[in-house]
């Protein structure tokens, strides 16, 4: 009897600190997820003198700041950072992905590792076969990694030598099918802007097009000795509407939808800096956010600037026809 599905793992992407690596990926089947599983041993010497300084919020996740699966060398269908993912699949998943962080800068060997998922089936829609990734219809498909050095881990104040061997990296593990056939694909992607100002009206503009939107996650940050915290005090309401007339969420405070999202996404504890706006009403992809006959969709955040570097990422995640 024949088997349809199945998994299979991928070679290791090695990692090269503040280096750009990739793989090409299988193109004979239907792809339903991409798990990326990081292992490594995190080496910290001491050069003379090194300040162990502090582990930074989220460590490990600012190793990989982009992350691409490419098609046709120009198509992308997804683009993010590790850090994001992470948290989307939070959202998603409604629990926490396995991650370890090392235990202190201080010179010494730390275990670290962490597991994020690349959904290209729809598991925020009622039909996730819906948009099974058609592997056979691309001439080429790239995942692309770009590291980040490994100082990251850590705080400014940190001036420890810190290596990953080569023979460390990310090892992807490919789930596939052979049916049904999509008619759909699932895009995903990131927009980053940095706040300089208070103010009640900050726009992101939402890509148009023949595309449906079914949620968005928001990242708030501000830099501390050198590190991108999430902060929840960035944002105060968020606004949607399209065409600069109908309002789809009007003054959505982000401290209720930080307060939703751990009820809807059934989450243990709440995280600082994260919230996740659902634009899909009970997983009908139909009702989500349709932009191809409207002229703008825009994001307004009413925001307070932070002390330092205030960023803003908008994590997207749009349905198009195959």
């Amino acid at each position: 009897m024949s088997f349809r599905h199945g998994g299979k793992t991928l070679e290791l992407i090695p990692f090269e600190a503040s280096g750009r690596r990739g793989i090409d990926l299988p193109r004979d089947r239907l792809i339903k997820q991409i798990s990326l599983n990081f292992d490594a041993d995190l080496v910290v010497t001491d050069p003379g003198a090194g300040v162990a300084g502090t582990v930074a919020q989220d460590s490990v996740l600012h190793l990989m700041p982009r992350i691409e699966v490419i098609g046709n060398g120009s198509i992308v269908l997804f683009r993010g950072d590790s850090r994001g993912l992470y948290f989307k699949n939070m959202f998603e998943y409604g629990t926490i992905n396995t991650i370890v962080v090392p235990g202190a800068g201080t010179a010494a060997t730390y275990p670290v590792d962490f597991e994020i998922n690349i959904d290209f089936e729809n598991n925020v829609g009622l039909v996730p076969g819906d948009s099974f990734l058609n592997a056979p219809a691309y001439t080429t498909l790239k995942l692309n990694i770009l590291w980040a050095a490994c100082a990251v881990c850590f705080d400014s104040d940190h001036t420890m030598v810190d290596t990953i061997a080569a023979n460390f990296g990310v090892t992807p593990v490919i789930y596939e099918s052979t049916e049904p056939v999509a008619r759909l694909v699932r895009i995903q992607d990131v927009i980053e802007k940095e706040i300089t100002a208070t103010t009640a009206n900050f726009p992101v503009d939402l890509p148009l097009g023949d595309r449906i939107y079914q949620d968005a996650m928001f990242m708030t940050t501000d830099v501390d000795t050198g590190v991108a915290v999430r902060e929840s005090d960035i944002v105060n309401y968020i606004n949607l509407k399209t065409d600069d007339t109908f309002r789809h969420f009007d003054r959505i405070p982000w401290i209720h939808l930080e307060r939703i999202n751990k009820r809807d996404c059934s989450l243990e504890v709440q995280k600082d800096g994260l919230a996740y706006l659902k634009l899909l009403e009970q997983g009908r992809i139909t009702s989500g956010l349709q932009v191809i006959d409207t002229n703008s969709a825009r994001l307004n955040f009413d925001v307070t600037v932070g002390t330092g570097e205030t960023v803003l990422k908008v994590y997207t995640d749009a349905i198009l026809p195959a």
